[in-house]
Parts: C-alpha cells; sequence; structure tokens
C-alpha cells in the first residue's frame, strides 16, 4: 500500500486518536463533542501539533471549536452552492462560477485535513444540500461554455483522488479547444506530502499544451 493511502486511511478523527498526539484541552473537547462537524487530519500533521499548547497553530487548523459558531461581524454564512441555486444560469453542482470565464470544479467532498476555517464546510456538514458533484456531468458544462478558458480543480482536495482519476480529469479538459489553464487547489504538499510522489509528478508532467498550476496553501511557518 502506497503510504499516502495509508495515512488517509488512519486519519486522526476521534478524541481517542487524537488524545494520541496531544493533550486535549476541556476547550477542545467540547468543542469535537458537540460541535456537529466532521473534522481529522492525516497522523503526519497531527505530528506537527504542539502537545501541551492549545494554541499550536496546528491545532488551531485542526480541532473543532465552539467559537466557529460566533459571528462577531454580522457577515452571512457564505454558501456557495445556494449562490449557485439563487442566480438565473443553470450549473451542475459540481461548477462554482463567481467570474465569466473561470470557474471552480468541484470533484470531490473529501479532504486529508479539514481545515476549521474553510468557507466551503458545508460540503462536508450540510447533508440536506444533496450536492451531485458528476465529474463528466461538469466536463460536459465546460465543453458547451466557450468562453470558460481557466478551471481550478477543487474538493474537497482533488489530490486524494488516484492517479488515474486526476489523469483522467487533465486529459479531458485538455482535449477542450478553449481550455487555457488548468489549476489544482490543494493542501496536500502541506499535510499529506507523502502524495505527491513519482506517480503524480509523473500525470502532472505529462501534458504540455495547456499549463498546469498546482495552487497549495501555507497558513503558519510551523506547516514546513
Amino acid at each position: 500500500m502506497e503510504e499516502w493511502i495509508e495515512q488517509l486511511q488512519n486519519s486522526v478523527n476521534t478524541l481517542e486518536k487524537l488524545k494520541e498526539y496531544i493533550n486535549v484541552s476541556p476547550e477542545e473537547e467540547d468543542g469535537i463533542k458537540k460541535l456537529n462537524t466532521k473534522w481529522g487530519t492525516t497522523p503526519y500533521f497531527a505530528g506537527l501539533m504542539q502537545p501541551d499548547d492549545p494554541n499550536c497553530p496546528i491545532r488551531k487548523q485542526v480541532v473543532p471549536s465552539l467559537r466557529e459558531k460566533e459571528n462577531r461581524y454580522g457577515i452571512p454564512n457564505y454558501l456557495i452552492w445556494k449562490e449557485n441555486r439563487d442566480t438565473d444560469e443553470i450549473r451542475p453542482d459540481s461548477i462554482a462560477r463567481q467570474y465569466y470565464d473561470r470557474i471552480a470544479f468541484t470533484v470531490t467532498d473529501v479532504c486529508a485535513n479539514y481545515c476549521r476555517h474553510c468557507f466551503r464546510k458545508e460540503l462536508v456538514v450540510d447533508r440536506d444540500l444533496q450536492l451531485r458533484m458528476d465529474v463528466d456531468e461538469g466536463l460536459a458544462w465546460i465543453q458547451e461554455h466557450q468562453e470558460i478558458r481557466d478551471v481550478l480543480i477543487t474538493g474537497g482536495d482533488p489530490f486524494i483522488l488516484s492517479d488515474e482519476k486526476i489523469e483522467y480529469l487533465i486529459r479531458k479538459l485538455r482535449e477542450i479547444p478553449h481550455m487555457e489553464m488548468i489549476r489544482f487547489g490543494t493542501r496536500a504538499p502541506i499535510v499529506l506530502p507523502h502524495r505527491i510522489n513519482d506517480g503524480l509528478k509523473r500525470v502532472l508532467s505529462g501534458y504540455h499544451k495547456v499549463p498546469i498550476w498546482v495552487n497549495t496553501q501555507c497558513n503558519h511557518a510551523n506547516e514546513i
């Protein structure tokens, strides 16, 4: 079994598993037990947590907190899929569009690390959304809309997909004549560096007609 898959299968996603890495504070335990949310991280990223510091920046990104329910500034929740359905344009649930010539293409709702600050948390929390993340449906929509030149493949985290599925996505997008740029939004290089292996490198480096960019997110120096 590849190491990155083993990391995912041994996700730190229960209070008992978390206690193997840190001394869980009463506030953290309260958040885990009372907040109705999906959470978890890889053993690798959990190993970067400071065991005795509840203010550890890694812990803040991973462990649920009741403060997530606070809204100090009165800003309404940003529900990108509700926005999708409120517009006149009919789009698949996998397609989010804010700009004329580029879209976000959601291909999975699974992450290696469920970041507590993520503005897409409703994707894994609100099951009433009943979303259909149909990849082929999304590809067909992109093919039909010739103004789309830039696609951000996102999730979830697209790099938790197999090499074969990622290669399929790239190949199909590359076949679309009006496609000029393919981007991947992923935290795998930070939370699951084992995923950046020879197989994935081969997939990403095998296409040159359309540039492929990998956008990642690092929130604190302790992650490096």
